[in-house]
């Protein structure tokens, strides 16, 4: 188990509390993390590129423009093996705030602000 808090600059905090726990040898996760802001560019650039599809990433660069993220929560709770747990074995949540951030769904579509 630990706790982790860095910052990305003055007002990007992360923090995020878990613990990995083993159950009939295999890893449970328990994960959540707190974060203060963070601009679309930001996210963009915190993606595991080498664990993320690269269309997510391309549709990401073009569907987020500008704007900024507050008061951002994650939990991840349930069997490492399992994730991103499409059987229902596990939680997977976020919730944030979005500011003047302008969302490009698709080509053809209104952007969404």
């Amino acid at each position: 188990s630990g706790h982790i808090v860095y910052s990305l600059d003055p007002n990007t905090v992360f923090q995020t509390d878990f613990q990995l726990l083993y159950k009939v040898n295999e890893p449970i996760l328990w994960l959540k993390s707190q974060l203060t802001q963070l601009s679309t560019k930001q996210l963009r650039e915190w993606l595991p590129k080498h664990q993320t599809h690269l269309e997510m990433i391309n549709w990401l660069n073009s569907a987020l423009d500008k704007g900024y993220f507050k008061n951002g929560r994650l939990l991840i709770a349930g069997p490492v093996s399992s994730f991103p747990f499409v059987n229902f074995n596990g939680q997977f949540q976020s919730s944030f705030e979005g500011h003047e951030v302008f969302l490009n769904y698709a080509k053809g579509w209104p952007t969404a602000k």
